[in-house]
């Protein structure tokens, strides 16, 4: 399994006070690269992607991955080749890392239901309700994207109907009722 080097670029600029990581397995760089971007992300919205490389030289050849978050919210992987971003999704992985990942996630399958309050409160604060993009409902917890959109299309319904407030609180106690059912 490779070890990769994780940088991130904050604001065009590497910088000593960012942190840099550590991970084997692309999984593990997928998911490390992701708690970077979100922690550096809001300072600096622009310009601010993670760098995935074995070895740190490969940076200085342009020819690298980078975790980035569009304008969009959607995050994936691109590759610099000499100098230019080339969107390339799952292409890049060899057959046992895809099938490393695939197995991870058929491991972790979670619903909703099992979900605790406060695990449902950070779900909504991670999702974009009543939006038509299926990017919007993607979470930390790797619900499936149909079953949170579900979910929300009828806590939206009932909220809407009851003149509730949309708030955190709101959604955890209507996905806790409706899984109690």
């Amino acid at each position: 399994m490779k070890t990769y080097k994780l940088i991130a670029i904050v604001a065009g600029e590497r910088n000593s006070k960012y942190a840099d990581a550590e991970a084997r397995g692309i999984v593990e760089a997928e998911k490390k690269a992701d708690e970077l971007l979100e922690k550096y992300i809001h300072d600096y919205p622009s310009d601010t992607y993670i760098v995935c490389v074995e070895d740190e030289s490969e940076m200085w050849f342009d020819d690298y991955l980078c975790w980035q978050k569009d304008c969009y919210g959607e995050k994936y992987w691109m590759k610099m080749v000499n100098g230019h971003y080339c969107p390339i999704g799952l292409r890049l992985l060899t057959d046992d890392e895809k099938e490393e990942l695939d197995e991870l996630r058929k491991e972790k399958e979670i619903h909703i239901w099992d979900l605790d309050e406060e695990q449902l409160k950070r779900l909504r604060s991670e999702i974009c309700v009543g939006s038509c993009y299926g990017s919007d409902y993607e979470n930390s917890f790797d619900i499936d994207t149909e079953e949170v959109y579900n979910i929300s299309e009828s806590y939206l319904s009932f909220i809407g109907f009851y003149g509730y407030e949309d708030t955190q609180e709101e959604f955890a106690e209507y996905c806790m009722d409706v899984a109690a059912v």
